[in-house]
């Protein structure tokens, strides 16, 4: 018996694993990208951008459609049901109350009568984690700095001899509108991995910038307000 036999689906309800059989029509809408080399793809839910990794499920609800671990799909689907049940408030599955059905919690009173500061909007649109494979990667030559040099290449040899997980802090990537992923701060740690040929995917923090000339910008404001990346923590 599979998975999908195996739930209780709520009625009208879409499901598919990503176990690499064909994708249905149904989840095309709502896909940003076309699957990668490992397979995974981005789709559009109600709370933001979500990673369909392999394994991971879909399932697609009056319209919407959310993504989710199979050890989390009982959960999701509890939400689902608990969102059209008789008498329900619309909380939808992706807020917290709709998967512990937990009782409103009373606000709290400002301290010392102190009234809530207002922040202006956040700018931009929120970065999303994923794994991308080291061929999807680039780097722009345009403004990027060069790592054809004798420095760099004793630094990405050294990197690649002695590759350590736990020091390997996501790449920070900025996604063009012509789907392709560069580089801008990572760029010794790509070469390295590419040098290796057994790291096919690295850990990437993806930005989405109007031009690349903010994403230049972006690059170098952590080092003028911070300092040197590397006087804060080692990363290769």
């Amino acid at each position: 018996m599979n998975m999908k036999n195996r739930l209780r689906l709520p009625l009208g309800a879409q499901f598919w694993a990503n176990d690499g059989s064909v994708i249905p029509e149904w989840l095309c809408p709502h896909m940003i990208d076309r699957p990668s080399h490992n397979g995974a793809f981005m789709i559009q839910t109600p709370l933001g951008r979500a990673r369909v990794h392999k394994g991971y499920v879909v399932v697609e609800h009056l319209g919407n459609a959310w993504c989710r671990p199979p050890g989390e799909l009982s959960e999701l689907l509890l939400g689902i049901e608990a969102e059209i049940a008789p008498g329900s408030a619309s909380i939808g599955p992706g807020k917290a109350a709709a998967f512990g059905h937990r009782s409103k919690a009373k606000k709290a009173k400002p301290l010392g009568g102190e009234r809530k500061k207002s922040f202006r909007r956040p700018i931009g649109s929120m970065p999303s984690i994923e794994w991308v494979h080291v061929a999807d990667l680039s780097v722009d030559q345009s403004y990027q700095r060069s790592i054809d040099n004798e420095a760099s290449r004793r630094l990405i040899a050294g990197i690649a001899a002695n590759f350590d997980w736990r020091l390997c802090a996501p790449l920070v990537v900025s996604r063009r509108p012509d789907g392709s992923k560069v580089i801008i701060d990572g760029q010794h740690r790509w070469a390295a991995a590419v040098r290796r040929g057994d790291l096919p995917q690295l850990p990437c923090c993806l930005f989405t910038y109007d031009s690349p000339e903010v994403s230049v910008r972006a690059d170098r404001y952590p080092r003028q307000r911070h300092g040197s990346r590397s006087s804060t923590f080692v990363i290769l």
